[in-house]
């Protein structure tokens, strides 16, 4: 099955086997749809029933206020799943913008019937809802993070914040951040000017090493 790598290293179908696979999407609904980069998959004000899941390409998920400054509230890869919360809640409008920051295939799950019990009684059926509380766990942590790091009072605080957690993450000093300098500006609410010349400053300091996306903290 095309993708089938993709789908089944997602978190959401942890442990589900290669042969229920087929039977899973139908049971969940499934439907694949392409995006082109800067198209929007949801928009703020949508009411959305579905789960997506990156199958390729990449997507960023936004929050514009009144006067159109944009956030990046975060960006999903291969196997990385979107408007989970939202998707579960219903009837809520969801308050941001998921757009394909390149061309993109994306899965769509009805999160309805992974909720509810199924009544073919499919074995894999359970794993699945499982797999969505601890996906929703995990994002819930993700958040957590982001705002720890917007909490801080400078610049240097919430980069040297985010730097760490990420050397944290894969528990080594040197690492790949998923974001450029306008995107990493963009998600922890600065000017990429800004933050620039203060990443510049730490490794004249000595604190740190960079070259492109690559970090090493020293």
């Amino acid at each position: 099955m095309e993708y089938g790598d993709i789908i089944l290293s997602s978190r959401l179908f942890r442990g589900v086997s290669d042969e229920e696979l087929s039977s899973m999407l139908g049971c969940l609904g499934a439907k694949r749809k392409s995006f082109s980069k800067g198209e929007r998959i949801y928009s703020s004000g949508d009411v959305i029933s579905a789960i997506g899941m990156v199958l390729c390409g990449k997507v960023h998920i936004e929050s514009a206020d009144y006067w159109g400054s944009v956030s990046l509230i975060a960006e999903c890869v291969p196997s990385d799943i979107f408007g989970e919360v939202c998707g579960v809640m219903g009837e809520i409008p969801i308050d941001f913008d998921v757009v394909a920051e390149s061309d993109c295939e994306i899965l769509f799950l009805t999160a309805g019937k992974i909720l509810c019990s199924c009544p073919s009684a499919c074995p894999f059926h359970m794993r699945v809802t499982e797999n969505l509380a601890a996906a929703l766990g995990e994002k819930t942590l993700a958040l957590a993070s982001k705002v720890m790091h917007l909490s801080k009072r400078t610049i240097r605080e919430k980069v040297l914040s985010y730097l760490s957690e990420q050397s944290k993450r894969v528990g080594c000093n040197e690492f790949d951040i998923p974001f450029n300098r306008q995107q990493l500006a963009d998600y922890l609410c600065t000017e990429r000017s800004a933050l620039s010349a203060e990443l510049g400053r730490l490794r004249d300091e000595g604190i740190i090493e960079f070259k492109k996306n690559h970090f090493v903290l020293l």
